[in-house]
């Protein structure tokens, strides 16, 4: 009994020393690595296998579980998983066996892979933020997902094959490395328009430029490339002659050296138009990776004017897939503070009703502005009669909005009550400021944005003037009656006189 204690206790030694030597030989075992070409420097990947190896199977592979197998069967259009297996053989060797199979189409190959890169359930096990090249160990399919700033990677499969194998127990020994090219499209947009310092009056027409990149698609059955364009403050210049695109808006289309074309948009809810590019990514993907300029304008008519353009499939503009950029302008403005002229400006009084109309200098002629009934610019006119006037209110104070940068006048044209009109013109000058971050219209803006500007107005409180029938008067009656008595006196001595 104690021999066979020994014995079993031996046994046991022994199974537990070949299983430690397994998990030495399985850690050690044979691994290949995928190199990425074409990924930037701070590109991960995140990967999971698809196909494994299974000598079991007919094809000595499968996929590696029900949840991949549906998403290839689905795009092969097949309900056989070998035959979907050996038609990608076929597509890689060129053959399979002695059989005529048609092979994978790429379009097949590269729906299933996005349909699998998709799925958070199957993604839930893949290995994340992987840095080229990628080290695995074993056999098969893997399909790659590439993540990098500023660029939107189309899905990629690496094949990892056999180089050496027991033929007896068809493990391994060896396995090959694959080098493969990563397809990656820029998803950064840049929007600009022709005012460059930002600042604007209202009325002022802007022309928007929007450049990117006309994106690679994978060679799936639905192809979109879509450009949404929502604008505020502003109004889109459509057409208004009469013709079939009379109210659409004409967007200038520039791809590469072969594309440069007008389309006709439709305004949607006043505020936003949908630019269709899909003629733009064939199948072929012609285009894909050349450098796409659009072109159009709008008329400003607020003091802010906001607009964003996001580029994606048309689906959810929410996260659009190939970027998207924003371009802000704004309009100065100025205040003018009325007092009286008081000495000790702190106890200047603020006066209302001061009534003033606002000019600028062009070259040698002076246009005279406009505003609408909340004080916001509406047009320059040359003729001063046409100008509007504005007032102070009951704080001495008035502020006119809408303006470009420059320098403006205010020229007094009605006194408050009981002052004279300060006949001295004004200047204020709106410029840049340059700042990390301010306010503007009560809402932080950051890098450019304009100040408002402000100036003050100084008028002098008339004299006080005799009362009509006073004092004043009455004197001046008795001073004219003596001296008229005066005078007819020595009229009438100097006739006496001269009749002696």
């Amino acid at each position: 009994m104690k021999n066979l204690f020994k014995k079993i206790s031996a046994l046991v030694l022994t199974a537990i020393m070949v299983l430690s030597m397994c998990t030495a030989v399985f850690a050690d075992g044979p691994s290949a690595t995928i190199t990425i070409n074409n990924a930037g420097s701070g590109a991960k990947f995140d990967y999971v296998q698809v196909i494994v190896a299974d000598t079991t199977e007919e094809t000595g592979w499968r996929f590696a579980d029900e949840a991949i197998k549906a998403k290839y069967l689905a795009a092969f259009g097949e309900k056989n998983a070998q035959t979907v297996i050996k038609k990608m053989i076929v597509l890689e060797t060129g053959s399979y066996k002695n059989e005529t199979i048609a092979a994978a189409t790429t379009e097949q190959i590269e729906t299933a892979l996005e349909n699998v890169l998709a799925d958070n359930v199957i993604m839930n096990s893949a290995v994340k933020d992987a840095s080229s090249p990628i080290t695995v160990h074993a056999p098969g399919v893997y399909a790659i997902k590439g993540n990098e700033s500023g660029y939107a990677y189309s899905a990629m499969a690496a094949y990892i094959a056999f180089k050496e194998y027991n033929a007896t127990t068809g493990i391994p020994t060896e396995l090959e490395n694959k080098s493969i090219n990563a397809k990656k499209t820029p998803t950064n947009i840049e929007k600009t328009s022709d005012d460059e310092n930002k600042v604007v009056e209202i009325g002022r027409d802007v022309t928007y430029t929007v450049k990117g990149t006309v994106p690679y698609l994978p060679s799936t059955k639905n192809r979109f490339y879509k450009i949404k364009d929502t604008i505020s403050g502003a109004t889109y210049n459509v057409v208004k002659d009469e013709n079939e695109n009379k109210g659409k808006l004409a967007v200038t289309v520039k791809i590469g050296n072969t594309i440069n074309t007008t389309k006709y948009v439709d305004i949607e809810n006043g505020n936003s138009f949908t630019l269709n590019l899909d003629e733009y990514v064939p199948l072929a993907n012609t285009y894909a990776n050349q450098e796409i300029t659009i072109t159009y304008s709008a008329k400003v008519t607020d003091v802010h004017v906001g607009n964003e353009i996001k580029v994606g499939d048309g689906t959810n503009w929410n996260k659009p897939d190939y970027g998207s950029d924003e371009e802000d302008l704004y309009t100065g403005e100025i205040e003018i503070l009325k007092t009286d002229d008081n000495k000790t400006e702190a106890d200047r009084k603020h006066l209302k009703d001061a009534g003033f109309k606002v000019y600028k200098k062009d070259g040698a002629k002076t246009l005279y502005a406009k505003f609408d009934n909340t004080n916001k610019f509406n047009g320059w006119t040359d003729k001063i009669d046409e100008a509007t006037e504005i007032k102070t209110g009951t704080d001495g104070k008035v502020k006119v909005e809408g303006l470009d940068l420059g320098t403006y006048w205010f020229k007094e044209v009605t006194a408050p009550e009981g002052y004279s009109l300060n006949t001295k013109d004004v200047s204020v000058t709106l410029e840049l400021n340059d700042t990390n971050s301010s306010m503007v219209n009560n809402v932080r803006v950051a890098n450019t944005t304009i100040t408002t500007e402000s100036a003050k107005m100084l008028d002098t409180k008339l004299s006080a003037l005799p009362s009509t029938g006073g004092m004043g008067t009455y004197l001046f009656t008795i001073v004219g009656v003596v001296l008229m008595t005066c005078a007819a006196g020595v009229f009438f001595v100097s006739r006496r006189k001269a009749n002696k």
